[in-house]
């Protein structure tokens, strides 16, 4: 099984408690707290197979979650440590922009595959003042590879950990502007979208921890789900 401890946050297509198995299902649900449900938008679709994944069609479709009280920025002072995992295929890493977002334009968190292919976290203060860690590897197209963010919550760019397939794979943390913690105030949950930018893969699962996971844990993960993607 995956790591439950501090586990606040469980989406997957594969699972009848997540995910009703029929592709006009219009709803996911967080199987941590199953008041919790995101609406399937335009053309994002549940889509059968092995595995079952969220298909993301690039142009329209993305998950809203529009509980926020999934994850909280912190208190104006400090910031809240986090986990993020999930198992991607990109079609398009050009295009396969955005796999999750939290927060307004000027104050958000979002976790993608940049332009140069390989995955990235920025935490924005605001427009031109954030930290971040860039990936070191190009994620590859049409497979599956599980993607990895941590971070503890100090406000130091160098505890901005990102992981590819169990293996830790930081390239040199960045850091623009001044970056102050994000106010006390949670913001819906967007899977596939950045503004109007679109993912354009599957997606097949998401974990959220409300801690930094270590390695050992981040690789214990990949293991216990590697079976149903490689």
């Amino acid at each position: 099984d995956i790591i439950k401890r501090g586990l606040v946050f469980n989406m997957d297509a594969a699972n009848r408690a997540s995910t009703i198995p029929s592709t006009t299902t219009t709803k996911t649900f967080n199987t941590v707290d199953t008041s919790i449900s995101g609406s399937i938008i335009t053309d994002a679709i549940w889509e059968d197979g092995l595995p079952p994944t969220f298909d993301f069609d690039g142009s329209d479709g993305y998950i809203n979650f529009s509980d926020d009280d999934i994850f909280s920025f912190g208190n104006g002072s400090t910031d809240s440590p986090f986990s993020i995992s999930s198992w991607i295929k990109p079609v398009d890493n050009a295009r396969f922009r955005i796999a999750f977002k939290w927060g307004t334009s000027l104050r958000e968190y979002y976790f993608q595959i940049a332009g140069g292919g390989a995955l990235q976290v920025l935490l924005n203060s605001s427009l031109n003042d954030y930290i971040g860690r860039n990936g070191q590897t190009t994620i590859s197209e049409n497979v599956w590879s599980q993607v990895v963010f941590t971070y503890d919550g100090s406000g130091d760019r160098n505890n901005i950990n990102i992981y590819l397939n169990g293996v830790l794979d930081n390239a040199p943390a960045i850091v623009q502007g001044t970056y102050t913690a994000m106010s006390n105030t949670s913001q819906p949950l967007q899977i596939g979208k950045y503004d109007s930018t679109y993912a354009n893969g599957d997606i097949s699962n998401i974990q959220i921890y409300n801690r930094a996971l270590s390695a050992k844990e981040v690789l214990h993960n990949y293991n216990a789900l590697k079976g149903r993607f490689v």
